[in-house]
């Protein structure tokens, strides 16, 4: 039972980042002005080596109903690692004072981001709690 209980909170979890990430689709698109670009080097240490990961570090303006807003918002969680190609992929190539393309909240603009999740770990949660759950009823109702 212990099993199936983990595997409803994985498909719970898997539901609730779907959702989330649904809601985010219906931001809308808006042209910004990127004001501040920066790509910061990390070290995360792992067993045996150091690896090096880039996480972007932006500052962008755009205007809306009248009102300029400005953020520093990437992406949901506010944080993304890579390597410098794929940021820079991500943000089209886009140096300070270019144009980007934003999402924002139409409901709320001073919430906005550059890059938009996508339903991949969503999938990947609800998959694995399925497999899970499938697992625990074949193990609970197999038994003779």
């Amino acid at each position: 039972m212990v099993f199936g209980s983990f595997a409803a909170i994985i498909v719970a979890i898997g539901l609730f980042r779907a959702v989330c990430v649904w809601r985010l689709q219906r931001w809308r698109k808006i042209d910004a002005t990127l004001v501040r670009r920066e790509v910061r080097e990390l070290t995360v240490y792992r067993v045996g080596s150091p690896a090096k990961f880039y996480t972007p570090e932006v500052e962008y303006e755009f205007q809306h109903s009248g009102r300029t807003f400005r953020s520093r918002r990437f992406s949901v969680h506010n944080f993304t690692m890579g390597f410098p190609e794929e940021i820079d992929e991500i943000l089209s190539g886009a140096k300070v004072g270019d144009r980007l393309t934003v999402f924002f909240d139409p409901s709320d603009p001073e919430r906005s981001l550059v890059k938009l999740p996508d339903y991949t770990s969503a999938l990947m949660l609800l998959f694995v709690g399925a497999v899970v759950g499938i697992f625990v009823i074949l193990i609970a109702y197999g038994r003779p």
